[in-house]
Order: C-alpha cells, then sequence, then structure tokens
C-alpha cells in the first residue's frame, strides 16, 4: 500500500533489522492466495462442512478510506469496543513489537525517543464485524478451542468467547475472554521527561490486522484475554491466541532466566508449531477452501531467512520454530505441551539441542 503523510493507516516499510514487518507478513501470507481471498468469489464455495468460510476473505485494512482514525473517531463510533484498560508497558521489546505490527514507519521514526521513553502505554480496541460473518467466525472460534481442548488433556478450559456487538465496553471485564471481531486498533500513549519541567508527549490510534492477546502479570494479579480478528490468518488465529493465554506462566519463568527477547521467541515455537499441526488437521476435517495452501504459506513467511539478520529470520520471534517442530515430531503433541507447561527450561534445552543437530554441531 502507498505511503500517506498524517495518517495512521498500516503502510508497508523496508524490512527493519528486527525483522519484516507483520503487517507486511500478514498481507504476503494472503497474498499468494488472492484468487481465494476475493470477496467476488461465489458465496457457494465458502460453505464447507456446516461452516461458512467468508471471514477468512474478509479484508478491512480500508475499512474507514481516508478518515483519519484518532482517538475522537474512536469514542463517536460505536462500532470501536474497549478491550481492557490502559496498560503500562516496561520493556522496550514490547514496545517496538507493538509498532513495528502497526505502523514500522512510526516505529523507525519513534524509535530513538523510545530508547528513553518514560511511559508507554497502550489501549486495545476491537472492531465489531458485520453479523454473519463474525457468526461465522465465532462458530468456527468454538470449533478450534474445543479441538485444542481434545487433543490436548492438561490444557485448562477457562476462557470464554465472545462476540463484540455495537456499543459493548471491556473496559472491565475482560479477563479470561477470547473477543471476535473484524480487526483491532491500538492507543498508543509515549510520554518522555525532557528536563525542566517540560515533557514531550505523543499517541496515536494505529490499526492493525490480525489478532492480539493480553497477558499481564503484575504481583498477585494476573489478567489474560484476546481479540481475534477476521482475514487470511484466521484459520490459525483461535488456536494459536488460545494457547498463548494458557501457557503465559512457563514463559514468565524463562524470561526470568533468558530475558523477555528469548522467552517470546520460545513460546511462539510452542504455539505456532501446535498451530500448524492442529490447523491443518481441522482444515482438512472442515475442508476449509485451500486451507494447506493458507498454512503452507503462513509457515514460509514465518521462517523467511534474512541473512542481514543477526538471527537468519525476518521474524526473529520464529527464529525457533523448525527446530521445535523436529522436536514434537519426536516427542509427540502432548508430551511437547506439557515439557513447556512443567519445564521450560528443559524445553529451552531440548530446542537447542535440535538446533544443533540440525546445523551439524551434534551427531
Amino acid at each position: 500500500m502507498a505511503k500517506k503523510k498524517k495518517q495512521t493507516k498500516t503502510v508497508k516499510a523496508e524490512p527493519q533489522k528486527t525483522g519484516m514487518d507483520r503487517a507486511a507478513f500478514l498481507k504476503i501470507a494472503g497474498g499468494g492466495l488472492a484468487c481465494i481471498l476475493a470477496m467476488g468469489a461465489p458465496a457457494a464455495y465458502w460453505k464447507h462442512r456446516h461452516i461458512d468460510w467468508e471471514f477468512l476473505g474478509v479484508d478491512s485494512e480500508r475499512k474507514f478510506g481516508n478518515i483519519v482514525v484518532d482517538l475522537d473517531f474512536i469514542k463517536r463510533n460505536k462500532r470501536f469496543v474497549q478491550i481492557g484498560d490502559e496498560q503500562k508497558i516496561d520493556n522496550n521489546f514490547e514496545i517496538q513489537e507493538i509498532l513495528m505490527v502497526t505502523n514500522p514507519d512510526l516505529a523507525k521514526e519513534r524509535y530513538p525517543l523510545l530508547q528513553k521513553t518514560d511511559r508507554f502505554t497502550q489501549t486495545l480496541f476491537g472492531l465489531v464485524g458485520e453479523s454473519e460473518p463474525t457468526a461465522n467466525f465465532l462458530k468456527y472460534s468454538r470449533t478450534a478451542v474445543n479441538f485444542v481442548l481434545e487433543k490436548l488433556e492438561s490444557i485448562p478450559d477457562e476462557f470464554k468467547l465472545v462476540a463484540l456487538k455495537p456499543g459493548d465496553n471491556y473496559a472491565t471485564g475482560c479477563d479470561k475472554k477470547m473477543f471476535v471481531g473484524e480487526k483491532y486498533f491500538q492507543l498508543v500513549r509515549m510520554v518522555k521527561d525532557v528536563g525542566n519541567n517540560k515533557f514531550l508527549q505523543f499517541s496515536r490510534v494505529l490499526e492493525a490486522p490480525g489478532s492480539k492477546a493480553i497477558k499481564r502479570h503484575n504481583g498477585k494479579e494476573t489478567r489474560r484475554y484476546c481479540f481475534l480478528g477476521m482475514g487470511p490468518t484466521s484459520i490459525l488465529s483461535p488456536i494459536s491466541e488460545f494457547i498463548h493465554l494458557s501457557v503465559s506462566q512457563s514463559t514468565v519463568k524463562i524470561s526470568h532466566n533468558f530475558g523477555v527477547d528469548e522467552a517470546v521467541a520460545l513460546e511462539e515455537a510452542l504455539v505456532e508449531t501446535l498451530s500448524q499441526k492442529y490447523g491443518r488437521e481441522l482444515a482438512r476435517i472442515k475442508r476449509a477452501p485451500s486451507g494447506e495452501a493458507r498454512l503452507n504459506a503462513l509457515y514460509q513467511q514465518m521462517t523467511a531467512v534474512d541473512k542481514n539478520n543477526s538471527y537468519g529470520f525476518y521474524f526473529p520471534e520464529y527464529r525457533h520454530l523448525p527446530d521445535a517442530m523436529s522436536l514434537e515430531a519426536k516427542l509427540g503433541d502432548k508430551a511437547f505441551f506439557d515439557l513447556y507447561m512443567q519445564d521450560p527450561l528443559a524445553f529451552r534445552n531440548a530446542i537447542y539441542k535440535e538446533k544443533e543437530l540440525r546445523i551439524g554441531l551434534r551427531k
């Protein structure tokens, strides 16, 4: 999409050293399937095994045309639903991730400020989808979550699926819920103390495709919820976000020992390995339109090589995925998942053993 000045829309940019931006990834992952995602496809094409798959073809990137989506616009439009309260974010890795997901140009422009930002917050808003695609996506999401619960006996059944409706407000009461809608927006605020009682403030509403999980562990308080958006990746997102929300405590243990960057990468390795496995099974059972091709495209993008990146991948957070796939093939899905939950540090060691085998350092 062409760059436009003074707008909040996501735009393409050259890959940064931290990896290709996720918005571009989502576009590319679906781009190879343009003939399938075309909204002009006959309605009968999307109906298979009692599920209407039209939500896979929803493209809301230009939903509001040239309108600048700001906080005032959100407050006046009942299709925007606040999910959770304003969340303070303390680590630069997560801050950069948020900006790279929503607007890579903004990340490049503001990152020097971010490195010394005194306060950074985000507030999540979900956009209510059209009634029929939303109902069908909700139905599929329930099927996907139940499928995971059947496969993994040790995963807790503690999250409720909720379809957003105009006028809803989940600023409170969002814990342990998975919200279904069209796409999400984030209000980000940055404040920098420049001395002499002066503060540099910046805020903007950023638009993003796909899904978003929020996990907060503040002392005794734990809050976990997510937004599931429609589009090409929604064949996997109910599976992946459900697992993301369920494993957060193990991820915290890894972060305490090896930092947030490594913890995120290992959680992604676990989640995407199982999502690919279960997504393919479910796509075959429910006859998702070109399900195998969709999942292959997503996997190829997640594991795309970038020799200019120190990790060797466009998406550093997926750098352990090939080795996790090998480990799961040896252990089986249940033992693979239980290892992460019961001993996340042993899980990390097993991943690195697979990596050594792959590159020939271990026999």
